[in-house]
């Protein structure tokens, strides 16, 4: 029951929406993931902030009052047809003839989704045992059990855990979404995140690509929705290596932003919705709010694509020649246009010199190679390969693994392809830039383009650093990018190449039937070559992420054991379980509701107290600094899993011996994880 009521949550609510705001129907349906999370993320900052709690009542509030305005809306008077004198009246563009290709090319990668999970032996609602699924899933906890949906403050509770006062932002459209449909289905936060993982992976992606591929395609439109949607689920940048760090919100980020810039050129071509401009920039500014609400990174990576377009569109008018005074009007834009691409990224760069938020992320630093030829030329094999090394320092036993690079070569020869066009080119440098942004995070850019061009490759690498910096600086999110870019390339690459091919067909080799017959075999051939190399590549990664390891069954049943106790006996207010950041004991919040002091692998600030206990707890029998903390705390039991989330980490120290200790007294044991309740004098659930 899971997937499908996540899947009517994720959906209906948008397409509810858009067909309120007179969006085609086709398009409706196509366009309701990125209108839900719009709705979705600006209602979990407007309800907790009218003093109302997040649940399934405020949010059918805020979708009913969403519809009203957009009903409203409808009464504005529709916008009239001009037309120049002497010519006739414009038509409006017709919608593709059919839409068998791009649904049958939909279900094809969702198919393939399906057999790269059912090969790696995941479930649904598995646990993920990688860095960032602990937190999404607690996030989500906590807004269903305290109705706060804020982006400032629920995280912010989250970090401080009710022990220490910590201040921070995040955007959590994503765990808003999850909370809701925790709240229907009654299913754990684990469970209903890994099926949103799912449904990103298997519909909203290839959706999205196929639906921008088929909005900007200059031709054959079908086709290239059809390819673009099976090729956005075989590289394993994207979406598995996301799926595969666990659920997080980047990676249904990535997928919307696609989807945002599809809708996005649809209202700017006055498509979206018939002769109401208003409604369509409705669409378009719920849809980015959307995108915001899940990573800010999305936002950028829709306007690259849209500004993209939109420069192309206004040059190759400049070009055709308008009437003099048009001519002149449009080359202003355009050079308006071109100007402010310019000047953002010093503007950029220069906010996060000033706001704490952009500095942080612009600190994040993942370069790895020298910042030589012989180093960019490593970093471009490692971005077009596109199947990223796993450090064995994680300890998940993944080998290394060989590049896709059928794959990609037929994104670049796409690209190739495209950059011949005028009216496909700008897709081309989209993708070159994409993969210059990757190879940046990787290598210092600034001292190899200097030896060219001088000073001018110090600009070009601050303008990269302007846009990497909102991706963390981290090479698998540009991965990603490369990914998803090739795959829109691909397909509109793929709708251009059947039109060369149908004119050569037509003409003197009409009668070819057996070069038909051999230019379809080839194309299928193909497509099976990579479906195999990502069943090959993407399986054994997933199911390394979802292995047993912090929550394997020995953690489970000690947390299992650990929460029965406390629901024969219920905390005092404000009492919490003490724990090891990172063995996996922040999922004891997710699963079972069970307060503890760090929910998250990464613990942030830690007070006095905090360090005293990581480090010395197991002296709790002599150590009056520690019981002091333990009091301090309101420390009530005790949690440790005995596994690392990952190989190269260190248990805490003062968490590895517990079993002495005559303060502590034991609960529950299993393998290498135990519970034990403290039994110091003070302490919350000591013996009275």
């Amino acid at each position: 029951m899971v997937l499908p009521v996540v899947a009517a949550l994720l959906w209906a609510p948008g397409a509810l929406l858009a067909q309120a705001l007179g969006v085609r129907r086709r398009w409706a349906l196509v366009a309701a993931p990125v209108l839900t999370w719009g709705l979705v993320a600006l209602g979990a900052v407007a309800v907790p902030r009218a003093g109302l709690r997040w649940t399934t009542t405020t949010a059918a509030g805020v979708l009913a009052a969403s519809l009203l305005l957009a009903l409203a809306l409808r009464l504005l008077p529709r916008r009239r047809l001009l037309s120049r004198p002497g010519q006739a009246r414009r038509r409006e563009p017709l919608e593709p003839v059919s839409a068998v290709g791009p649904v049958v090319g939909a279900a094809a990668a969702a198919l393939l989704v399906v057999a790269v999970a059912r090969s790696a032996g995941h479930r649904l609602g598995d646990i993920a045992q990688t860095w960032d699924a602990a937190y999404h899933a607690n996030l989500t906890e906590l807004i269903v059990r305290t109705g706060d949906s804020d982006p400032v403050t629920a995280p912010s509770a989250l970090a401080s855990a009710g022990w220490r006062d910590v201040s921070t932002y995040y955007p959590d459209a994503l765990h808003a979404l999850a909370a809701l449909g925790v709240r229907l289905t009654g299913a754990g936060p684990a469970t209903v995140l890994d099926v949103l993982a799912a449904l990103v992976a298997g519909a909203v992606l290839p959706v999205a690509v196929g639906a921008l591929a088929g909005a900007v395609a200059p031709v054959r439109r079908g086709t290239a929705a059809a390819v673009g949607a099976v090729v956005a689920v075989l590289p394993v940048a994207a979406p598995w290596d996301q799926w595969w760090r666990g659920v997080w919100s980047y990676g249904a980020a990535l997928a919307t932003a696609v989807l945002l810039a599809a809708v996005a050129v649809r209202a700017l071509e006055g498509r979206l919705v018939p002769r109401r401009p208003v409604s369509a920039a409705v669409a378009v500014l719920v849809g980015t709010a959307g995108v915001a609400g899940l990573q800010p990174a999305g936002v950028v990576l829709a306007g690259a694509l849209v500004l993209g377009w939109a420069l192309s569109r206004l040059a190759v008018h400049v070009l055709s020649g308008w009437s003099a005074g048009s001519s002149r009007w449009g080359l202003a834009g355009l050079g308006a246009a071109v100007l402010g691409t310019l000047l953002l990224p010093p503007l950029v760069l220069a906010l996060a010199r000033w706001s704490p938020a952009l500095r942080s992320l612009a600190a994040y630093d993942y370069t790895s190679r020298p910042a030589t030829w012989g180093g960019v030329g490593d970093a471009l094999v490692s971005v077009l390969g596109g199947v990223r090394r796993i450090s064995g320092g994680y300890g998940f036993g993944l080998p290394p693994q060989g590049g896709q690079w059928a794959l990609a070569a037929v994104v670049v020869a796409a690209v190739v392809l495209l950059a011949t066009s005028r009216a496909t080119a700008w897709l081309a440098v989209v993708w070159v830039l994409a993969v210059a942004a990757a190879v940046a995070t990787v290598v210092p850019l600034g001292p190899v383009l200097a030896q060219v061009v001088g000073p001018v490759g110090a600009a070009v690498a601050d303008l990269l650093r302007s846009v990497t910096l909102f991706f963390y600086n981290a090479p698998f999110r540009l991965m990603a990018v490369v990914a998803v870019v090739g795959a829109v390339a691909a397909g509109v690459g793929a709708s251009r190449a059947a039109d060369l091919l149908a004119d050569l067909l037509a003409g003197p080799l009409a009668r070819w039937t057996v070069l038909r017959a051999v230019v379809a075999g080839a194309a299928v051939l193909l497509a099976g070559t990579a479906a195999v190399s990502t069943l090959e590549v993407a399986a054994p990664r997933l199911a390394a992420g979802y292995a047993p390891r912090v929550t394997g069954p020995d953690q489970q049943a000690v947390m299992d054991r650990l929460a029965q106790v406390v629901r024969d006996q219920p905390l005092p207010a404000g009492a919490a379980v003490a724990n090891d950041p990172v063995d996996g004991s922040a999922w004891l919040y997710a699963l079972h509701g069970v307060p503890v002091l760090f929910r998250h692998y990464a613990p942030g600030p830690l007070t006095p107290d905090a360090q005293l206990l990581l480090a010395r707890l197991d002296d709790v029998d002599t150590d009056a600094g520690v019981q002091q903390a333990l009091r301090d705390l309101r420390v009530c039991y005790v949690y440790t899993g005995g596994e690392a989330v990952y190989a190269s980490m260190r248990l805490a120290p003062g968490f590895t011996d517990l079993d002495r200790a005559a303060s502590l007294e034991p609960v529950a044991r299993a393998g290498t994880a135990s519970a034990y309740r403290v039994l110091v004098p003070g302490t919350p659930c000591a013996p009275a």
